[in-house]
C-alpha cells in the first residue's frame, strides 16, 4: 500500500493453483476481479486499475482524512489474510505486518 494524500495505490501479488491458472488464461484476469472487489469491501471507493494472472493493482480515494498537519488513515478489515502487507507513507517511511486480515490505523504528514 502506497499512500498519496488522501488516497491509496495497492499492488497485490497473488499464486492460483493450476486450475485457477487455466481457468484465467482461458477466459481472462477480469473474472478475478469480483473476488479482489470482495477482498476489499470494506473501502468505500476503489477501482481496480490493472489485473492479471499474479498481480493486481487498486486505487482507493479518500481512505485518509486531513486533521491539522497530519492524514489520518483508520483500519480497514480485508476479506482475507495477505501474508504480508507493506505500508509505505509519502515519506518513504514503511510499516510491515505479517499475516494480516487488516490493514492497521496510522498517520503521516500533510
Amino acid at each position: 500500500m502506497r499512500f498519496q494524500d488522501t488516497d491509496v495505490l495497492i499492488s497485490m501479488s497473488y499464486d492460483l493453483d493450476m486450475f485457477s491458472s487455466m481457468y484465467i488464461f482461458l477466459f481472462g484476469s477480469h473474472n478475478l476481479e469480483p473476488d479482489i472487489d470482495n477482498f476489499f469491501s470494506d473501502f468505500d471507493d476503489f477501482e481496480v486499475l490493472e489485473i492479471d494472472r499474479n498481480n493486481a493493482v487498486i486505487f482507493a480515494r479518500n481512505v485518509s482524512r486531513i486533521n491539522g498537519a497530519y492524514y489520518l488513515y483508520d483500519s480497514h478489515e480485508l476479506n482475507g489474510t495477505v501474508d504480508v502487507l507493506l505500508m509505505v507513507l509519502p515519506n518513504g517511511d514503511t510499516n510491515s505486518f505479517i499475516d494480516a486480515s487488516s490493514t492497521e490505523a496510522t498517520f503521516y504528514d500533510v
